[in-house]
């Protein structure tokens, strides 16, 4: 997902020179621990690993777990790469774009992206793994995917002026309120949107980057920054600096259908549910789908400032959620 952000902090009593040099770099890869996967800790078949896992891009078919990127590992490490977005050795804070991780992931290890290396000429994936769709040539893959036509892709996105008011108040109140929270905890707490959180210690080090700048440019800066401080739009309660770049990430989030393969395949009138909601930055997004034999349509309804979850993949709970119509609904966490 582009417009994801995610902030990575250094625990404490590691030097803050570890990541001086990065900024150098445009893309970083992410080594960690899926900790918050479902079946983490549980045994089967006698403590035998699980061989197989069913696909989304496959529409529910099961292949070998290895032959994927699923969580649902022997060893639950993962791989995530991600652009630099900015570098901050003073706080020992790198913040990334399109990186795969949730809030709290703990973080193994950052290595830079080496083109040379890293990037290998000729590499091919089955045509599932591009596009959603099975038996795919490469050739094939391409022209899907400049059609569109991944299987779980939605075809259009539609929403009002008053549903996007509802997500950039929301995303604005989310913020605010991490903010007065740090501020009464003295503690500096990194936000993510689907990315990792951590903590540290001190303000952001805006004046890094302000060398060779003219006194009168210097002061132009800070009163920027004092503006956005206050706000509450800039590091680190916030990751995006306008509601507009949230609602952006929003809708790019809403432009893949996130329902399982049960709820993609059932028949209109065996719907489970009738709206669904996904918790982004501390806001829950409504919405509902509408679907024909030739197109699936998300209609963003509006969203709500909530609470932080005590834990990633936490939801409403075991009872079957409902949204203030009396709607039932379904709430997906990222």
């Amino acid at each position: 997902m582009p417009g994801a952000r995610c902030v990575f902090t250094l625990a404490n009593g590691l030097p803050r020179d570890l990541i001086k040099g990065l900024h150098e770099y445009s893309h970083l890869w992410v080594i960690y621990e899926f900790h918050a996967n479902t079946d983490k800790g549980v045994t089967r078949n006698g403590n035998c690993v699980k061989g197989k896992v069913r696909v989304p891009r496959l529409d529910g078919d099961a292949i070998g777990a290895l032959a994927t990127r699923t969580p649902h590992r022997p060893t639950p490490i993962g791989l995530s790469l991600g652009k630099i977005i900015s570098v901050d050795v003073a706080n020992g804070a790198v913040t990334l774009g399109g990186c795969d991780v949730v809030d709290g992931t703990p973080v193994l290890d950052l290595k830079p992206y080496v083109p040379f290396c890293d990037a290998v000429v000729g590499a091919v994936a089955p045509g599932w793994v591009n596009d959603g769709r099975p038996g795919l040539s490469l050739e094939e893959t391409k022209e899907a995917q400049t059609e569109g036509g991944a299987s779980l892709a939605v075809t259009e996105i539609v929403s009002s002026e008053t549903a996007d008011a509802l997500v950039a108040t929301a995303y604005l109140t989310s913020v605010k309120r991490r903010r007065d929270e740090r501020l009464f905890k003295g503690v500096s707490t990194a936000t993510s949107s689907s990315g990792t959180g951590g903590k540290g210690k001190g303000k952001h080090n805006e004046t890094e980057s302000w060398d060779g700048l003219t006194p009168d440019e210097v002061k132009k800066l800070k009163r920027e920054f004092k503006k956005k401080r206050q706000a509450g739009l800039c590091f680190p309660d916030a990751l995006y600096e306008t509601p507009y770049e949230f609602l952006v990430f929003v809708k790019q989030v809403l432009k893949l259908d996130m329902r399982t393969h049960r709820e993609r395949n059932a028949p209109s009138d065996e719907k489970k549910f009738d709206t669904y909601r996904v918790v982004l930055c501390d806001v829950e997004v409504e919405y509902c789908v509408t679907e024909t034999e030739r197109e699936t349509i998300v209609t963003l309804r509006g969203a709500v400032a909530v609470s932080p979850l005590p834990a990633p993949g936490v939801t409403s709970g075991p009872e079957r959620p409902r949204n203030t119509k009396g709607e039932p609904h379904s709430r997906t966490v990222l």
